[in-house]
């Protein structure tokens, strides 16, 4: 044996022995399969208000661009100037102007005792809020009674240049206790419960300033400008307002005195109707997620359960080793440096399979849906991927399951990205398992149901208008039979497009709770709500006493 060969082999066998030498978890095929309506879910609601709202619990993260010659807006209480370090911006601007209201300046901070630890010079709120004052035009002391207010500032920018983003998907600026900020906590920070709870500026309702500062180190050790977001409107964490944009206006905003609450400032009507405006896309191209980028808990055998007995609906990152977090984290890292665009996967493959199916599962498992609306329906969807037999054949399309059409069915909408195969990365790999796992699953439930109503009638493959012409008592059971096929595929898919409200008027939005308002109801089923109830509606139920509380 070659001695190359040799050594090549004892390292194999020794690393095999070694329980160090290998990850403790990686991404696999079975986990993608395992995991298909979930990674599916993410996929199609990315950089989406509804969808994200819907599967608040985000458990992945892809890289993108913001195209130079966007838009992006910033609130600030503080002042006209340009932020220096990390801030804030959003997309819509009624998101902004709820941050740009005059407020009473804090007091100077006294001194503490001690001096914080190296490295957390910015991470004691008051002193960041100090800073921000004096790179302002607020006073920074004003004597009581009584205390005048700070005017706030809308400011606008433009992207000079491409901005390179990390975005975090799932409502991930919800700062609550659900789980929505797991991927940027105990992932990318790499904090446990013991760091989250030991220092209060560290929870998810007090420590954002802190979670910045983090996310923007570890953007920018990978040429990244900043984190994408969401909560009720799309937010960026833009690291250095001084590279890559550009002030375009600072707008001084109304003087309002005497603030007792949040909804003498703020409408949330016209906050939630720009968000709204969200619900289906970001608008204008405005953010390019490279979906080959895709790095998600999903693709890993991690223990995704919530230890809150009362939500299993979400999953969470909590119950993770350190050591697979680490892995995990590094997998972002590797994506975070990524170049290139790659497969489209939301729009070329996964709209295009919920646009087909997603209003065709609504009506075929209504209750009001008849025998022959229902027959009807499953032959003539599934007729377009099967070789219609000639009119006098009335044994061809007999009693058997039609493999063929239903492989041909699950295939379809995949093509547009199995023709770039040669191009795909190891993500692209694992969300084709999932997809394909997707499709196949709704493409033989339909294929069962056509096998039950061919084997009482073959010759409606042909006329599948002739239902009423068959024992209705026959045919009868196969529907009911087939409608609850289709209402397990419904529970196992999981589509937030069947929660969206059916004919809102003019003056009312498709309401679904959006951090940090909304109520329970809200969430499970949202509903079409007008100016009246949301304008005023801010500081009850809506708000301190809603659902994300």
């Amino acid at each position: 044996m070659r001695l190359d060969l040799f050594l090549h082999l004892a390292g194999l066998v020794a690393a095999s022995k070694d329980p160090n030498s290998a990850p403790p978890i990686e991404p696999t095929p079975d986990a993608a399969r395992q995991n298909a309506f979930h990674i599916f879910n993410a996929i199609h609601s990315a950089m989406r208000q509804w969808g994200s709202s819907i599967h608040h619990n985000g458990l992945s993260a892809f890289r993108g661009t913001i195209p130079r010659g966007t838009l992006l807006s910033h609130g600030t209480p503080w002042g006209a100037k340009v932020p220096g370090g990390f801030e804030w911006l959003a997309f819509e601007l009624e998101h902004s102007e709820a941050f740009a209201v005059g407020q009473p300046p804090p007091k100077r901070p006294e001194r503490p005792e001690q001096d914080p630890p190296e490295g957390l010079e910015l991470r004691d709120l008051a002193g960041r809020e100090q800073m921000r004052l004096q790179q302002g035009d607020c006073p920074l002391e004003i004597d009581d009674p009584p205390r005048e207010f700070c005017q706030g500032y809308l400011q606008t920018y433009i992207a000079t240049r491409d901005l390179n983003i990390l975005y975090v998907d799932g409502t991930s600026a919800g700062k609550g206790i659900m789980g929505t900020m797991d991927m940027q906590d105990y992932v990318i920070r790499d904090q446990d419960d013991d760091d989250l709870n030991s220092d209060p500026r560290r929870r998810p309702m007090m420590g954002d300033l802190v979670r910045a500062e983090d996310l923007c180190r570890f953007a920018k050790e990978h040429r990244v400008d900043g984190i994408v977001r969401m909560e009720i409107g799309f937010e960026i964490i833009y690291c250095d307002f001084n590279d890559g944009l550009e002030q375009v206006s600072a707008l001084r905003q109304l003087l309002i005195r005497n603030v007792s609450g949040i909804k003498n400032f703020l409408n949330l009507y016209e906050w939630a109707r720009a968000a709204a405006g969200r619900y289906d896309d970001i608008g204008g191209n405005r953010v390019l997620l490279d979906f080959s980028s895709m790095t998600s808990a999903w693709f890993y055998r991690v223990n995704l359960t919530n230890p809150d007995p009362k939500r299993p609906d979400l999953p969470r990152l909590s119950g993770l080793s350190r050591e697979e977090r680490g892995v995990l984290r590094e997998d972002i890292r590797k994506m975070a440096s990524r170049q290139g665009k790659g497969i489209d996967w939301q729009r070329n493959v996964a709209d295009m399979i919920v646009n087909r199916f997603s209003h065709r599962l609504a009506t075929l498992t209504r209750e009001e849906c008849g025998i022959d609306e229902f027959v009807s329906q499953i032959i003539i969807g599934t007729n377009v991927h099967v070789m219609a037999p000639t009119m006098t054949d009335r044994a061809t399309p007999s009693d058997g399951f039609d493999r063929e059409g239903m492989e041909m069915c699950s295939a379809f909408y995949l093509r547009p990205a199995t023709l770039l195969k040669d191009q795909w990365a190891e993500q692209d790999e694992l969300i084709y398992t999932a997809v394909s796992t997707v499709t196949s699953t709704i493409c033989e439930a339909f294929f069962r149901i056509r096998q039950l109503v061919l084997e009482i009638e073959p010759l409606l493959a042909v006329t599948p208008y002739l239902v009423t012409s068959v024992s209705s008592h026959k045919l009868n059971k196969a529907v009911q039979e087939g409608k609850g096929i289709l209402l397990e595929l419904k529970k196992k898919l999981q589509w937030a497009t069947w929660k969206k409200c059916e004919g809102c008027a003019v003056d009312e939005i498709c309401f679904v709770a959006m951090y940090p308002f909304g109520r329970e109801e809200d969430h499970f089923s949202p509903g079409c709500l007008n100016w009246t109830v949301l304008a005023g509606a801010n500081d009850s139920v809506f708000y301190r006493r809603g659902y994300w509380f």
